[in-house]
């Protein structure tokens, strides 16, 4: 596992009762992380607040939010403002606005794991993944200092194996070897995958040049000098999903001889290190709801409209159509070289 970017930090907050709790760094809670949606305008971008069901449900509708001068800021929410996924642990807000005080990132909807794309990178069993939030231990007093747990799939999300959620049912999942503890819900995963990179297939999956990482690289990027079918390396990190609990293992407890269990059969929980992961595409169903797309469009429309009338400056700039062009180059050449004529002469 290489270093990881500093934004998959930043993308995370932490999520509390309520402004108090959040200030105080109370030890329930969870984890929450911004999603963002690309605009028609490249300086612009959609975003979202995503954490679990769960977590709103039970009340933790703060936002603990890390600030540019190392502290944090809590942000208040109302039950009303965040969309349940019908059947899945994810629940998602949209977000207007971030204070010019706030230090945050996003996670790009283009980085999403899609069913097509897990299917292409062969996403599965023993790739590499991380996942960045709150350890309530370590979560930081003056300013959120998310912990990134680093480990492996360990089962591949089917609809035909779906796993028991205490209070939502059966729910699709990924099981990421990753040692999770309470407090980690709502904490994003991230994924690396391992499988061998078809070269005919390379260039339509990777969005961006840190999407692959492999020491073959640089012969990808020479032409001519591509020597096989396929190249061995790892493609990523892409964002795998949302972690909603951790799968637990109930031992019996046993009387003083430690032979005969307890009369009243009362066991214990001990932490299987596995990690229930929502995976990412059913984040990808709620923010393509009707009214999300609509809202999206709306938004870039009243942003175009701003350009159209902002004020023109009173610099000489060349307008779009009056591209100089190399002919235009030979052209000003040719008249700037040309034999001056003895009446020319005469007055130079």
């Amino acid at each position: 596992m290489t270093r990881i970017h500093d934004n998959y930090l930043d993308c995370t907050f932490y999520m509390y009762a309520d402004v108090v709790a959040a200030k105080e760094g109370s030890l329930y809670g969870g984890t929450g992380f911004f999603v963002g949606v690309a605009s028609r305008h490249s300086d612009r971008v959609h975003l979202y607040a995503v954490t679990n069901r769960h977590l709103i449900d039970g009340k933790n509708l703060a936002l603990r939010v890390n600030t540019k001068s190392g502290t944090h800021e809590a942000i208040p929410t109302s039950d009303a403002n965040w969309i349940r996924h019908p059947s899945e642990d994810v629940a998602v807000m949209p977000v207007l606005d971030l204070d010019a005080q706030f230090r945050w990132h996003f996670v790009d909807t283009r980085e999403f794991v899609t069913r097509e794309l897990s299917a292409k990178l062969g996403i599965g069993p023993g790739d590499e993944t991380y996942m960045v939030g709150r350890l309530t231990k370590a979560s930081g007093r003056q300013r959120n200092t998310p912990v990134v747990r680093f480990g492996n799939i360990a089962m591949v999300s089917s609809l035909d194996e779906k796993i028991a959620h205490p209070k939502y049912g059966a729910q699709e999942s990924y099981l990421v070897e990753c040692r999770s503890l309470s407090g980690f819900s709502g904490s994003p995963v991230f994924v690396i995958s391992s499988s061998p990179l078809w070269l005919d297939e390379i260039f339509k999956l990777v969005l961006k040049d840190r999407y692959v990482s492999t020491t073959s690289l640089p012969i990808l990027r020479i032409p001519g000098r591509i020597a096989g079918p396929f190249i061995a390396g790892q493609c990523g990190p892409f964002f795998l999903g949302i972690d909603w609990g951790h799968v637990p293992l109930w031992k019996p407890i046993f009387e003083q001889d430690q032979l005969t269990p307890a009369t009243d059969n009362r066991q214990f929980e001990a932490n299987t290190g596995i990690a229930a992961v929502t995976p990412a595409w059913c984040i990808l169903d709620l923010l393509e709801r009707e009214d999300f797309v609509k809202n999206r469009k709306e938004d870039d429309d009243k942003y175009s409209k701003e350009l159209e009338s902002a004020v023109v400056l009173d610099s000489n700039e060349p307008k779009p159509d009056e591209v100089f062009t190399a002919d235009d180059f030979m052209d000003a050449l040719k008249k700037a070289s040309r034999k001056l004529s003895d009446e020319e002469k005469s007055e130079t």
